[in-house]
């Protein structure tokens, strides 16, 4: 942890002070970017301007997406395995043959 930047990243107009390892640094600027994006979108799509009621849409989506990401991670994984067994038991059949 000895390693760790200052970085400051700002969300919805407000900035945050954060030590992060300076590998993560990339990664948090360009997600306080996608949440100021979004925020910017739903501001103009709903005519929202509290930024709590923005933030929470934010927060929402961001959540739906994860969970749909994941979701659909877990299916490949069942799927690869399956397809694996199934490939594993020809090749089993034709050494047999």
């Amino acid at each position: 942890m000895a390693n760790l930047k200052n970085v400051a990243l700002e969300i919805a107009g407000k900035t945050y002070p954060l030590r992060v390892d300076p590998a993560q640094e990339a990664d948090l600027l360009k997600a306080a970017e996608s949440v100021n994006r979004r925020l910017r979108e739903y501001e103009k799509a709903f005519g929202l301007r509290d930024v709590r009621d923005l933030l929470a849409m934010c927060a929402l989506q961001f959540s739906a997406e994860h969970i749909r990401i994941q979701r659909d991670s877990s299916g490949d994984a069942e799927n690869l395995q399956q397809e694996l067994d199934e490939l594993l038991e020809l090749a089993a059949a034709f050494r047999s043959e």
